[in-house]
């Protein structure tokens, strides 16, 4: 992951306070569940799924995205509860209710438009 604050939104729309994020985490780690993690800098990041019976060699998922701000504001790690059979990690542009905490929020002239490219890669 690259440098990185763990947030998450409460239940009035506002965010926590951020707290320092890792570099490396495991998908069963409860720090994961409802994350945003706030980017400080650039880089992709990488999803690395180790061997199984399914896939024996295992996979490594990369995470890019071009012309976004950072290039992207956020990852964003969630899942229905601890016990659900799947995980999301997913690039943001930026946050829910970004115009009232300021997080992620993009700010265009009238008639200016912005792009971004997301990319996921499998990597070798």
């Amino acid at each position: 992951m690259p440098p990185a604050r763990l947030s998450r939104q409460l239940p009035d729309g506002s965010l926590d306070r951020p707290q320092p994020g890792r570099r490396t985490y495991q998908l069963n780690d409860p720090a994961l569940q409802d994350r945003y993690h706030l980017l400080d800098d650039a880089g992709a990041a990488t999803l690395i799924i180790p061997p199984h019976p399914e896939a024996p060699l295992g996979r490594r998922i990369r995470f890019e995205v071009e012309g976004a701000p950072v290039p992207w504001h956020a990852i964003t790690t969630w899942t229905e509860n601890a016990t659900s059979d799947f995980y999301c990690v997913e690039p943001w542009m930026g946050l829910p209710n970004a115009i009232h905490h300021g997080e992620g929020l993009h700010l265009l002239a009238p008639g200016g438009t912005r792009r971004a490219t997301c990319r996921l890669r499998i990597a070798r």
